[in-house]
């Protein structure tokens, strides 16, 4: 009798303990759901987010030319090289200084920054200010320029690509749209 009650007892104990560690499991498994999901929602709010800034941004050279075609060149300050700038939107981040490293987003067009043909353009690129990684005429531009800032450049062909005829024609003004998404510490 003893032998059995043990042998019972032993298998409650196994039972429960099977139970306890499937519950444990079953924890695990509804936390980490729970984490993706939270994973998951904040990244469909910053999509969101980003969504609704990318339609601002597009929704601004619409009214520009209803107003009158592109913005003046009054609007523009001119730096050095003769390179123009003007801020669509100043950020409210980090400072981008000369030898830092930053991530832009950007576009390039020919003709004006409303109606000119897309030569280039990229989500995340990446390059230190003042190195000689770009054109003269963002190390020029980007300066000053703070985090979430988008900024506009007219680059003459003697702060770009000179004479080369990169799409739009030789020694054309190139047309930047940059907007700065990081700046390395």
């Amino acid at each position: 009798k003893i032998d059995k009650i043990d042998k019972i007892d032993k298998i409650d104990k196994i039972d429960k303990l099977r139970a306890k560690k499937q519950a444990q499991k079953q924890r695990r498994r509804e936390k980490k759901a729970a984490a993706r999901a939270e994973q998951q929602q904040a990244l469909l709010q910053q999509t969101e987010k980003a969504e609704k800034k990318r339609k601002l941004l597009a929704q601004k050279p619409k009214r520009e030319q209803k107003k009158g075609g592109n913005a003046s060149s009054q609007q523009f300050q001119t730096l050095g090289r003769g390179v123009q700038i003007k801020d669509i939107a100043v950020g409210k981040g980090p400072v981008v200084r000369h030898r830092k490293k930053c991530r832009v987003r950007y576009m390039l067009r020919t003709k004006s920054h409303i109606a000119g043909k897309i030569l280039d353009s990229s989500q995340n690129f990446a390059f230190r200010l003042g190195k000689g990684e770009v054109i003269s005429g963002w190390d020029i531009g980007m300066e000053g320029m703070r985090v979430g800032g988008v900024r506009r450049l007219i680059v003459p062909p003697e702060a770009g690509y000179g004479n080369r005829d990169i799409g739009g024609g030789r020694g054309a003004l190139l047309y930047f749209e940059i907007e700065l998404l990081h700046v390395a510490p």
